[in-house]
């Protein structure tokens, strides 16, 4: 077995980096970044950790007819 040892995270390209430990096909990405942690024992970066159930930011929804006027009263133009 060869090893390549990089500067780039695991968890970049999770699936491939768990398909290719484990010899296993995998298809939920959220579950593979689970199984990533102990194959890999390198922790999950800040940013991956809640991205499954990130917080709403932004909760206005404008029809497109509607866009104009919302974005000039958003930017109070």
């Amino acid at each position: 077995m060869t090893l390549i040892a990089s500067t780039a995270s695991p968890y970049k390209f999770p699936r491939v980096v768990v398909e290719a430990i484990t010899d296993q096909m995998v298809v939920d990405d959220f579950e593979t970044v689970e199984k990533l942690n102990p194959l890999s024992q390198v922790m999950q970066p800040k940013v991956v950790v809640g991205l499954q159930e990130p917080a709403i930011r932004h909760s206005l929804l404008v029809k497109t007819k509607e866009m104009q006027t919302a974005v000039e009263d958003y930017l109070d133009l």
